[in-house]
């Protein structure tokens, strides 16, 4: 069962790495930072499929390899702040059984993740750059509002997925 699971976590570890690699060849969106987060869906899959520990080791292990592949010194520390900040959001949401009770959709996870991401962000803009309210206020909306859109679009593709591919990563585990 340790190697089934330890396999399934490497799997959506090597897909987040993929799809990590195929975002960072996309032309940058208009928002400096502002990315798709389509890494963020073998995260997702991973929550929901394996549980919130996969999904945190799997996480952790993408920011730290993408850091040291694609990153620089500040992105890495941008990355870090809004993952801490998507991991309490995840939390949150498993202490409130708001995630395996089926009480929120994959569109709604992803993008309160997304926005929690976001804010973490740009607490650590504040706290790097000393950026004052304003400059946050009009950063910060347009990042959210892209968060949101982004998120949207990783939750519906999620949704997808699992709709196809849920009843195998559920017996994955039960084989």
């Amino acid at each position: 069962m340790r190697i089934r699971r330890l396999t399934a976590d490497a799997m959506f570890l090597c897909a987040a790495l993929m799809l990590a690699f195929l975002e960072s060849l996309l032309p940058p969106l208009p928002i400096p930072g502002v990315k798709l987060g389509l890494a963020n869906l073998a995260i997702l899959c991973c929550v929901y499929g394996m549980g919130l520990a996969d999904g945190a080791a799997v996480a952790v292990l993408r920011w730290l390899v993408t850091g040291l592949l694609f990153g620089s010194g500040t992105s890495i520390l941008f990355s870090l702040a809004g993952m801490v900040c998507v991991l309490a959001m995840l939390c949150l949401l498993r202490s409130t059984n708001r995630i395996h009770g089926g009480r929120l959709s994959f569109m709604g996870i992803s993008v309160l993740t997304a926005l929690a991401h976001n804010l973490g962000q740009l607490f650590c803009a504040a706290l790097l750059y000393g950026w004052g309210k304003e400059i946050l206020l009009v950063y910060g909306g347009g990042l959210m509002l892209f968060g949101t859109a982004c998120g949207m679009l990783t939750g519906w593709i999620c949704n997808l997925l699992f709709r196809r591919f849920g009843e195998f990563s559920r017996g994955l585990l039960n084989t």
